[in-house]
C-alpha cells in the first residue's frame, strides 16, 4: 500500500490519513453567570497529534431551555467555508427553527469548494451564544450523538464530528467534549 512506503513528511503534505485525530469540543468563560448575561459557547476543533485537513465538522448538542436560550451565533475567527449554521430545518428534525430554542440542535460547518487547508492548531467553527434565562449553580452543554436518547422522534442528518483526511468522508474523530457553564448560586 502506497500510504506504508511513505515518509511521515510525504503523508501530511499529500493528505494525511484517518489515522490522525481530531479533537472536538465546546470551551465558554469558567467566569459565574446570571440571569440576563450572555454566555459564549464555542465549538472547536484541533488536531490531536499531525496537522490534519478538516472538511466539515457537525455538532449535535443539547443544553437545558429552562436556564439558558439560544440567541444568536457569531462566526468572526471562524474559517470561511460553504455552509456555518444550522442545516435543514423542519418540525420534525433537531433543528426545529433556524436559531433552535427547545434545548437541542445540530450546526454544520463545511469547508469551502476546492479547500484542502491543514489545521494545527485550535479552530474556532462558531460561537453560539445564549441568554441566561434563571440563576443557576451549573449547567451543561453536551455534545450528542444521533442516537441519543434526548434526541429520540428527532431527525439528525449528520453524526457529531469532523470530516477529513485525504480520504473522502473519513470521520477524525478524537476527544469530544461538552462544558459546564458556572452560574452565581452555591
Amino acid at each position: 500500500m502506497l500510504g506504508e512506503t511513505r515518509s511521515e513528511g510525504e503523508q501530511i503534505m499529500f493528505g494525511a490519513p484517518p489515522i490522525y485525530k481530531v479533537a472536538h469540543y465546546l470551551t465558554a468563560p469558567v467566569t459565574k453567570f446570571k440571569a440576563g448575561d450572555t454566555v459564549p459557547v464555542k465549538i472547536m476543533v484541533k488536531p490531536e497529534t499531525k496537522p490534519q485537513y478538516i472538511a466539515s465538522v457537525a455538532t449535535s448538542f443539547v443544553w437545558d431551555n429552562s436556564v439558558l436560550e439560544l440567541v444568536s451565533i457569531d462566526k468572526t475567527g471562524a474559517p470561511k467555508g460553504m455552509a456555518n449554521g444550522f442545516p435543514l430545518v423542519s418540525p420534525t428534525a433537531i433543528n426545529e427553527a433556524a436559531l433552535p430554542k427547545d434545548g437541542n440542535a445540530m450546526h454544520n460547518w463545511l469547508c469551502d469548494l476546492g479547500d484542502r487547508s491543514y489545521r494545527s492548531g485550535e479552530v474556532l467553527i462558531v460561537t453560539l451564544n445564549f441568554k441566561v434565562l434563571n440563576d443557576f449553580s451549573t449547567t451543561k452543554i453536551d455534545i450528542v450523538k444521533k442516537n441519543d436518547p434526548r434526541l429520540a422522534g428527532l431527525w439528525v442528518s449528520d453524526e457529531s464530528q469532523p470530516l477529513g483526511s485525504n480520504i473522502p468522508g473519513s470521520s477524525v474523530l478524537g476527544a469530544q467534549n461538552g462544558v459546564t457553564i458556572n452560574g452565581i448560586n452555591p
